[in-house]
C-alpha cells in the first residue's frame, strides 16, 4: 500500500471561508453527480473556531449552495455549479484507484490537508498529475510525504487507539453489565470477580482503556 500526504490551496468554498473567518474544517467529500448540465457536490463538514456561526451564515447565502442543513458546528450542504475542477476532493474520488484515508482538514490559512492511499505507486503518480491538471485556481500544491507502508498503518484500522486484550475485555464487560448506565447496575468489585482478577488489577485495565479511548472520542463528538 502506498500512502500520500499532501497540502494544497485553491479557490475554494470552504478554504476561503476558513481563512476569512479563522476557522478550521474537518470533512469528507461525499459524492457528486451531474444533472441538466450542472454538477452537484455533496459535502459534510465539522467546523471549529470562534466564528463558526458567521462562517455558516455566509456559506448558506452562497448562491451555489442549493441544500443546507446545519447543527451547531456541523453542516451538510450541496454545491451546484457548471464549472469543472473546482472541487478537487471529488476529483480524487473520480480518479477511482485512490481513496481518502482520513477526512480532509482545512486549516485557518485555507490549506487543505489530504491523506490518500493506493495499491500501486503509479496510481499515486497518476493521481498527482490528475489533480494538478484538473483543479481550477490551484494556488499551492505540496507533497508532504509519499511512502510505502502496511495497511494496518493507515487510518482506517486506526479508528480507535490500540488497547490490550485485557483492557478491551474489562471495558466490554463494564459496558455489557451496565457499569456506565444510570443508575449504575454493577460495581467494580463485582466486575473484577466476573473476570476472576483482583479489584486493583481490574481497575487498572479499565482506567487504561478509558484513558486511551475517551480523548480520542471527544475529538470526534458531535454535540447537540
Amino acid at each position: 500500500m502506498w500512502l500520500l500526504k499532501l497540502k494544497l490551496k485553491h479557490d475554494c468554498i470552504i478554504g476561503n471561508r476558513c481563512q476569512r473567518f479563522q476557522c478550521t474544517s474537518l470533512g469528507y467529500p461525499l459524492a457528486f453527480y451531474s444533472e441538466k448540465g450542472s454538477t452537484y457536490y455533496l459535502h459534510f463538514e465539522k467546523l471549529d473556531g470562534k466564528n463558526v456561526d458567521d462562517f455558516l451564515t455566509d456559506l448558506k447565502k452562497d448562491k451555489h449552495v442549493v441544500k443546507f442543513e446545519a447543527n451547531n458546528n456541523t453542516v451538510f450542504f450541496i454545491y451546484k455549479t457548471k464549472e469543472k475542477g473546482i472541487m478537487p476532493g471529488q476529483l480524487s474520488l473520480a480518479a477511482k484507484k485512490v481513496f481518502h484515508t482520513k477526512p480532509v482538514l482545512v486549516d485557518k490559512d485555507g490549506y487543505e490537508h489530504w491523506e490518500i492511499a493506493a495499491w500501486n505507486r503509479q496510481d499515486i503518480n497518476d493521481f498527482i498529475k490528475y489533480i494538478k491538471l484538473s483543479t481550477n485556481d490551484l494556488l499551492d500544491f505540496k507533497i508532504v510525504k509519499l511512502i510505502k507502508t502496511k495497511s494496518n498503518e493507515i487510518f482506517f484500522p486506526q479508528l480507535m487507539p490500540h488497547i490490550t486484550e485485557l483492557q478491551k475485555k474489562a471495558l466490554d464487560l463494564a459496558i455489557e453489565e451496565g457499569y456506565y448506565d444510570y443508575p449504575r447496575n454493577i460495581e467494580l468489585e463485582r466486575l473484577a470477580s466476573v473476570m476472576k482478577i483482583s479489584l486493583s488489577t481490574y481497575r487498572e485495565h479499565l482506567r487504561k482503556a478509558e484513558k486511551a479511548m475517551l480523548p480520542h472520542l471527544m475529538k470526534k463528538m458531535i454535540f447537540k
